[in-house]
């Protein structure tokens, strides 16, 4: 008796649905990194441990030759994004500094960005009158965070008890 194999068989389209959503889900940053944030790298000098810090651009500025980015750190999600809102702070501040040229339009002030480098020191800058420890990353990888895309989904409101995207079909106000 021959034994007969049973293939599932997919169309085209399922199978590459399934591919890109693989995909989709690992993010250049995503990974296991040291769990050391920049407030508590404010007392070492520097480290060859490769860390990963997130969180939104507050400044940029050209120093000898390197482009290096002010960030208020966030926690980062398991792929690497910065959690900004909600119930949590922010976990102080960094200087990210690459040798490459950053488009400052791309790399403006509110942007999300995750960044993977070594400590390599830091640079003590005034916040107002006061003098604050920033930790200096020097950065191996530069991930800058798509900006959300907003839809009309995403502004559905309820008047009189009634969504307008129903007010088409027969919906009535009382219920």
């Amino acid at each position: 008796m021959h034994a007969r194999l049973k293939f599932l068989v997919l169309p085209p389209a399922v199978l590459a649905s399934l591919a890109l959503s693989a995909c989709s889900a690992l993010t250049p940053v995503a990974g296991r990194y040291p769990s050391i944030t920049p407030q508590e790298a404010q007392t070492a000098a520097t480290s060859t441990q490769v860390l990963r810090w997130g969180g939104t651009i507050i400044g940029s500025s050209k120093v000898s030759g390197e482009t290096c980015l002010t960030v208020l750190s966030y926690p980062l999600d398991r792929l690497g994004k910065p959690q900004i809102g909600g119930d949590t702070g922010d976990s102080g501040r960094f200087i990210a500094c690459t040798s490459a040229a950053l488009d400052p339009v791309r790399y403006r002030k509110g942007r999300q960005i995750t960044v993977i480098g070594y400590l390599r020191g830091i640079r003590i800058q005034m916040i107002g009158e006061h003098p604050y420890r920033y930790p200096l990353l020097q950065a191996s990888t530069l991930y800058l965070w798509p900006r959300p895309q907003h839809n009309r989904m995403d502004h559905t409101f309820i008047q009189n008890r009634c969504s307008p995207l129903f007010t088409s079909i027969g919906c009535s106000s009382s219920w």
